[in-house]
């Protein structure tokens, strides 16, 4: 006749327990050494399925006593937590120097060791089980992992080999670091600038422009709004070269030459400018200035000096430029460029 299963389980818990503690009852009175110890077996946990939590708490307390170096007492209760602080208090609240329990799953069997002396350390041994069924479980398999992570367990504890609890680990690692500098205003913008400025800038690059252009020659003067579009190369860090147009009251096509200044941040760069420009073309009629003065065709020539901002993959820019000819053209700008 087949006994029910908690009856089953019942009698193969009890009799783990026996042949575990090498038939010794844990019931009995057993005398312990001079060097006991005394130990808190905390309940196990069992997610395998097969209910022999408590079989199992008892069966590593009568382990603990046959080795007559510990004095085992079984408490109801598990660890709030893997930390110092929470072990403090369980070693405290039991009045114990050693806590260990153990842990079941369908795919392993695992011991735990914390000693009162070893603070902020911990024992853990771990041995393979296969638990697919209640069916598929034997005595015999379980006492034999069993007690293997039992004594790979205590063969780690008499040779001192302790692990830090995950919790230290990190309190190490974050002790390791050096404390967070205080960073003024200026120096955060200055990092920022610093990280958006690495982007990598491409060798082609295109971009617009708005400003004013003003514009004189024989007593006569005007100034309108500018507007503008380039292409440039970069040839090198230092030198640059850039094809574009302004439409102000003329057409003026330009090439400018750009030589970078070495200047010590990364996230502004200022460059001299030699130009060269030819109109194109008259656009409009200003009032003020008659446009005879600055025929189609002509050119002129001038420096500069401008400046950019990378940022993320673009560029902040101003320009100031002075082109003589025929007539004088002083231009200032701002605008955006985008690498290709």
């Amino acid at each position: 006749m087949t006994l029910p299963k908690f009856l089953r389980f019942f009698s193969f818990g009890s009799a783990l327990i026996s042949a575990l503690a090498g038939h010794v009852s844990y019931a009995e009175t057993t005398k312990m050494s001079a060097a006991a110890r005394p130990i808190a077996i905390f309940s196990s946990t069992d997610s395998s399925g097969l209910n022999i939590a408590g079989p199992l708490q008892q069966a590593l307390g009568a382990l603990f006593e046959d080795t007559k170096a510990f004095k085992a007492k079984l408490v109801q209760d598990s660890l709030a937590g893997f930390s110092e602080v929470e072990l403090e208090k369980a070693f405290r609240k039991y009045d114990t120097e050693v806590i260990s329990f153990l842990y079941l799953e369908q795919q392993r069997i695992s011991v735990f060791l914390f000693d009162a002396y070893r603070k902020g350390q911990f024992i853990v041994s771990t041995q393979p089980v296969s638990i697919t069924s209640a069916n598929s479980v034997t005595q015999a398999m379980i006492e034999t992992q069993f007690r293997r992570a039992f004594n790979t367990m205590m063969e780690q504890y008499n040779i001192g080999r302790f692990q830090p609890l995950p919790s230290t680990q990190q309190a190490e690692a974050d002790a390791r670091k050096e404390p967070p500098k205080e960073l003024t205003r200026e120096e955060k913008a200055r990092l920022l600038f610093k990280e958006l400025a690495a982007l990598q800038e491409g060798p082609i690059y295109v971009g617009v422009n708005l400003g004013m252009a003003r514009f004189a020659a024989k007593n006569s003067a005007a100034s309108v709004v500018n507007i503008g579009g380039f292409a440039g190369a970069r040839l090198s860090d230092s030198f640059r070269v850039e094809l574009g147009a302004s439409v102000f009251s003329y057409l003026l096509l330009q090439m400018d030459w750009k030589y970078r200044v070495p200047f010590g941040e990364h996230y502004l760069s200022m460059y001299l400018d030699g130009s060269i420009g030819q109109v194109a073309a008259v656009v409009t009629q200003n009032r003020g200035f008659n446009s005879a003065n600055l025929k189609t065709g002509q050119f002129l020539f001038g420096p500069g000096i401008s400046f950019e901002v990378p940022l993320l993959g673009a560029s902040i820019r101003g320009e100031i430029r002075w082109l003589f000819g025929q007539a004088n053209i002083l231009m200032g700008t701002y605008g955006v460029s985008y690498s290709l």
